[in-house]
């Protein structure tokens, strides 16, 4: 983990810590956002998901990735457990920045994480994403890739459907 201060500088380029501090009491001010938790791990949440929706559309869609490619080097930097127990954030800034190869990864390694946790509808969307993001990718070189990955993801629908008998009928 890393200090407070530390992460404010790490996870927002060029803005010193005043400064954004300053500007996110503003936004409060403005009832534009909200504080969720307590020091030392204080986020902000938009208060109205339209607003937020507008704000995030006007971005250019290079920025945006941007964006999504510092907060997934923060996350892995400085964030390890939260990676280790939720995977699938990472796996969604990773997606959202198009590290299509790192995202895969770690896509499969929250639905890996689903299915020791008997969480399998969760374990079939994240395997889903994966398989999603391997055909997203302008080369694909994985060839070994999305058949593990959809052996992964069948893992889950017995234990979803419930127990059959071979002739197929619910028990």
């Amino acid at each position: 983990m890393c200090a407070d201060s530390e992460c404010y500088r790490v996870a927002i380029h060029g803005i010193h810590e005043n400064e954004l501090r300053a500007a996110l009491s503003a936004l409060e001010e403005a009832d534009i956002i909200y504080r969720i938790g307590l020091s030392p791990f204080i986020r902000f949440a938009f208060k109205h998901v339209l607003l937020r929706d507008a704000i995030y559309s006007s971005l250019l869609k290079s920025k945006r990735r941007e964006i999504h490619a510092d907060i997934a080097a923060v996350l892995a930097k400085h964030f390890r457990e939260l990676v280790e127990t939720r995977p699938e954030v990472l796996a969604y800034h990773h997606s959202e920045a198009g590290e299509y190869q790192l995202a895969i990864s770690a896509w499969h390694e929250a639905g890996q994480r689903a299915l020791a946790h008997s969480a399998n509808l969760d374990a079939i969307a994240h395997f889903r994403k994966a398989l999603e993001t391997l055909s997203a990718m302008p080369d694909t070189h994985a060839g070994a890739e999305p058949a593990g990955n959809q052996y992964s993801a069948g893992a889950g629908y017995p234990a979803h459907r419930g127990p059959r008998l071979c002739v197929g009928r619910d028990i």
